[in-house]
């Protein structure tokens, strides 16, 4: 075949990289977790917790294939690809095939040290399951690697093809669960997950996405009963007197065709041939020199003029204020040398389609919180529920928008050599990374700002007028929240060399960042101990401590505290669950161990646990994190 170079070319490369073999550690720490069950022991555990592993390979593939195509784009070296004798099509499979084929790699070392593992325990698995369950598994990572080559291909630039890729591989993680909503609200027939409807296409909406499909084939592999849910969830389908999504147990012995577990094998076959069939029909008709015309791009180009330079202008004032008030100081001039990087950092920034989208998503996130609010809440915090609706949406879109818009902040002026000029004029590295930090924090705090002024406002009309004091504490934590994650994610952009690190150091801080209390309890359960109460630990201040120990959990705490809902680092629903709850014997189902007011109830609280010193650790953090970005910078060869 023609194209068997290009897949051996690919996969090499990768292989030969270190940061690919890395991508081993979240894949066991994942089979691991669920390695460990209260079910009783059995040899098909291994596996079970082996393709629970086995499904991140969605978010690892983002990694691996997001510049697939675009990569070579901006550097040119896709007319050297182009002009060998492979059409375009082959070009596609040839780069998804090989990624797909690395992408397994790390997977397939955490298998063996799951099956090591599990081995010791349960007994070693059976082999032709075993057999099917990785063949399964590497179909699932080309699939994934097919999905995200596909959408590399038809986009203009590394970051949209970074944001377009871990949001389409996020809506297909939570479609079976947003289908059973629509199900809810065009049939007005609520949903039992233990004993749903027996509709053969409500039941067919759950298996048709990647996941699910690869789910139903592994349970089917493992003899446990036809469902697209995790192996757990399989294994007890039918252990507690209800049904699930077990078609069997619903439809009988002869359910409906696309119900069968060889039918959940088509759709993955599906999935592997349509995304990469369809970006090949684009692919192949456009002009490999010129950027893409793609959505977003049209979608501007929709808006008037007049109104994308009253967008501009609206962003741009605040920081131009910022920026006069300063100088107006009268201070050393080598204290202010960082504002020209800055504005010039800002206002190409500014002028992206990523301030719009934080602005408008961030009006919708916070009518969501609005309407999804929890009676206790109302009851709570009266007027100021508006205000504690800004917490999730600043948590994600402070996190998510940061790390998409500045990932490439040194980095791609590196690849591009613009890095020299800027390191040719006067200004200090040192001040060239506290200019970009600074531009970063601004280009996603004013609009997430203006976002939140109009949720605000309909939530005024709403709940009344809030606490302007507890409003403008709120914006400040949220400042120093950003601060946090822009300092963070300009540093990690000093310590790579290729966009592609860049943005797999990015991952990895989202992926810390956002699942930090699961990370952090799997570090307590092996340093400290194994049978330690979780769910309802003791009074002990160093697991609450090192619990906190997040900018996202750091920003929940000082929130919480701003609003007067608890000392807890969770959300604020959630601490107002657990002190709701806290009369209940049963309230350890909310892990109490969230909320410091709770667990130490009758005990002195630790100073270092009081809500206050979580806004000093912000403040150390910052300063830290940029202490080390600048000796990283200084110390660095940029060419």
């Amino acid at each position: 075949m023609h194209v068997t170079p290009l897949v051996r070319r690919e996969f090499a490369l990768l292989a030969r990289s270190k940061w690919l073999w890395v991508l081993t550690l979240p894949f066991f720490w994942v089979g691991n977790n669920f390695l460990t069950t209260s079910a009783a022991p059995d040899p098909r555990l291994t596996i079970g917790a082996a393709s629970t592993a086995a499904t991140i390979l969605s978010f690892a593939s983002i990694i691996v294939c997001f510049r697939s195509i675009i990569g070579e784009r901006e550097s040119g070296s896709i007319r050297i690809t182009a002009g060998t004798p492979l059409s375009r099509t082959e070009i596609l499979v040839g780069k998804a095939l090989g990624r797909g084929l690395a992408l397994a790699l790390p997977l397939g070392l955490a298998i063996l040290a799951l099956t090591i593992l599990g081995g010791t325990r349960y007994g070693h698995p059976p082999i032709a399951p075993f057999v099917g369950f990785l063949l399964a598994s590497l179909a699932l990572a080309v699939i994934y690697s097919n999905l995200v080559t596909a959408i590399s291909a038809t986009v203009s630039s590394t970051l949209r093809g970074a944001v377009l890729s871990l949001l389409t591989v996020w809506l297909l993680g939570e479609a079976s669960s947003r289908t059973l909503n629509l199900y809810e609200q065009f049939t007005g027939q609520a949903v039992s997950t233990g004993n749903p409807p027996a509709d053969p296409l409500l039941f067919l909406s759950q298996r048709l996405f990647p996941l699910d499909a690869y789910r139903a084939v592994v349970n089917a592999l493992l003899d446990l009963p036809n469902t697209h849910t995790y192996f757990l969830n399989a294994l007890q389908a039918t252990s507690n007197g209800t049904t699930g999504f077990a078609v069997k147990q619903v439809f009988g012995s002869n359910p409906p065709f696309y119900l069968t577990s060889w039918f959940a094998a088509l759709t993955l076959l599906l999935w592997a041939v349509a995304p990469l069939a369809l970006a090949a029909l684009h692919f192949e008709r456009i002009d490999l020199t010129k950027p893409v015309s793609t959505f977003s791009d049209r979608l501007a180009h929709l808006l008037p003029i007049q109104l994308r330079r009253l967008w501009t202008k609206l962003v741009d004032t605040p920081f131009t204020i910022v920026l006069t008030a300063l100088s107006k100081l009268n201070l050393p001039s080598r204290w202010l040398a960082w504002t020209p990087v800055a504005r010039r950092e800002f206002t190409v920034k500014a002028q992206s389609l990523g301030t719009p989208v934080v602005f408008a998503l961030t009006v919708l996130a916070v009518v969501w919180q609005l309407n999804g609010a929890l009676p206790i809440a109302h009851e709570t915090l009266g007027a100021n529920l508006t205000l504690a609706a800004f917490q999730v949406p600043i948590a994600l879109l402070g996190l998510f928008a940061t790390v998409f818009i500045g990932f490439r902040s040194i980095v791609h002026e590196r690849e591009t050599g613009a890095i020299r000029y800027t390191t040719s004029t006067p200004i200090s590295r040192s001040q060239i990374i506290l200019g970009k930090i600074i531009a970063l924090t601004f280009a996603v705090a004013i609009p997430l700002s203006y976002g939140l002024i109009i949720g605000g406002t309909l939530g005024i009309f709403r709940y009344g007028p809030f606490s302007p004091v507890v409003f403008v504490g709120v914006l400040a934590v949220a400042f120093l929240y950003l601060a946090f994650n822009a300092a963070a994610v300009v540093g990690l952009s000093t310590f790579a060399s290729t966009s592609t690190r860049a943005a797999t150091l990015g991952f990895a801080y989202l992926a810390v960042t956002g699942l930090w209390q699961l990370i952090h309890r799997s570090i307590y359960s092996l340093f400290v101990d194994a049978s330690y109460p979780l769910q309802n630990p003791p009074p002990d201040t160093l697991y609450f401590l090192t619990r906190r120990l997040s900018p996202r959990q750091l920003f929940n705490v000082a929130s919480n505290w701003l609003l007067g809902v608890g000392n807890s680092s969770t959300t604020y629903a959630n601490a107002l669950r657990i002190k709701d709850a806290a009369s209940n014997p049963n309230h350890f189902l909310i892990s109490p161990g969230l909320v410091v007011d709770v667990t130490f109830d009758g005990h002195l609280i630790p100073a270092v646990l009081a809500p206050w010193v979580a806004i000093l650790l912000l403040v150390a953090g910052i300063s830290v994190v940029l202490a080390a970005s600048m000796y990283r910078f200084q110390t660095i060869d940029l060419t």
